[in-house]
């Protein structure tokens, strides 16, 4: 068993595919106008990422990263903010520019008094480059 499991890595290994990294998360948000909250994670340049989101609420979005890591003060945009005022999906597919730790960024745009806290629907694939041999 353990030689055939071998023998598909080796075979998958040696195609020129793409892999990917894929994520489906809740963001919570609380409901006073203002309140920001990111959500984080690693890319390596010139992956591709694709990005799928859905707020019940108003909301700005974007995606940045900071040169040198995450403590840095130089931040650049990947995606830059923008204000969304209905509910509907919103997508976006990019090449990430270096190997960095990037943010989504999410800011509630109003006060909410019927309910305490909402949820952002996010989703995200990351796409390596396929391999040029």
């Amino acid at each position: 068993m353990k030689n055939i499991i071998l023998l598909i890595f080796m075979f998958i290994s040696s195609m020129n595919i793409s892999f990917a990294d894929s994520l489906n998360k809740k963001v919570k948000m609380q409901t006073y106008e203002g309140y920001h909250r990111e959500s984080c994670f690693h890319a390596k340049e010139n992956d591709k990422l694709h990005v799928l989101f859905h707020s019940p609420h108003q909301i700005g979005f974007g995606i940045h990263w900071h040169t040198g890591g995450v403590y840095n003060t130089k931040t650049h945009n990947l995606v830059p903010y923008q204000e969304y005022y209905d509910s509907q999906e919103h997508s976006y597919s990019v090449t990430i520019p270096e190997d960095s730790t990037y943010c989504f960024d999410f800011t509630n745009l109003n006060e909410i008094k019927k309910v305490s806290s909402f949820e952002i629907s996010l989703s995200y694939t990351l796409n390596q480059p396929k391999n040029s041999d």
